[in-house]
């Protein structure tokens, strides 16, 4: 049925974003509100670094610094931007544990906003039956022959009884990680936990 296979395109845009990170970084403008506590957008996965900051005012600004977090948290700095001074991000913090969310300093002031630039790590788009026609994004054309052999991987695997399916199922997940430019041995070996 067109609801399982599309189950298989959007489990194959998902592992291709595990296996290939790299793939799926942009930089993109964050916009961020008063105070020091800020959200990430729900498209984000993850902050890799912010690397300046935006303001209407100003242009765009110097490089942010990041400060490790442990150091943030011990001395929790709560300056301000002064009212009515042109706002600048100066450092940031972000904690792994907490990944929708990073801090910024000085804090916005209340009333204010600003916006800073930054390369992050997105979500694959998942697909639904009204979106299946648009543009399949962040996991593009390049990897359109690898979501192919993830979904023919993952039918060949419905089969449980065939040997045939279970070999045609190997070598799909095979085509997948060539497609991918990546060894199904390290694959293995990495989720086993050889390499520690």
């Amino acid at each position: 049925p067109v609801v399982r296979l599309l189950e298989y395109l959007n489990a194959g845009r998902r592992k291709i974003a595990v296996l290939r990170p790299d793939e799926m970084v942009q930089s993109m403008s964050i916009p961020l509100v008063a105070g020091s506590r800020q959200s990430l957008p729900s498209t984000v996965e993850q902050l890799i670094e912010i690397t300046n900051s935006e303001d209407d005012a100003c242009g765009t600004g110097p490089g942010v610094s990041r400060v490790e977090w442990d150091a943030w948290a011990a001395y929790n700095k709560v300056a301000c931007a002064a009212v009515g001074s042109p706002y600048r991000v100066r450092d940031y913090a972000y904690n792994p544990n907490s990944p929708r969310q990073f801090y910024i300093y000085p804090a916005i002031p209340p009333g204010r906003t600003g916006s800073v630039v930054a390369s992050v790590r997105l979500s694959p788009a998942q697909f639904t039956l009204g979106t299946i026609g648009s543009d399949i994004g962040a996991v593009g054309s390049k990897y359109l022959n690898a979501v192919y052999a993830w979904m023919k991987h993952r039918a060949y695997k419905l089969d449980t009884e065939s040997m045939t399916s279970e070999k045609d199922s190997q070598d799909a997940y095979a085509e997948f990680m060539q497609e991918l430019g990546l060894s199904q041995t390290v694959d293995s070996r990495l989720l086993s936990g050889y390499n520690m």
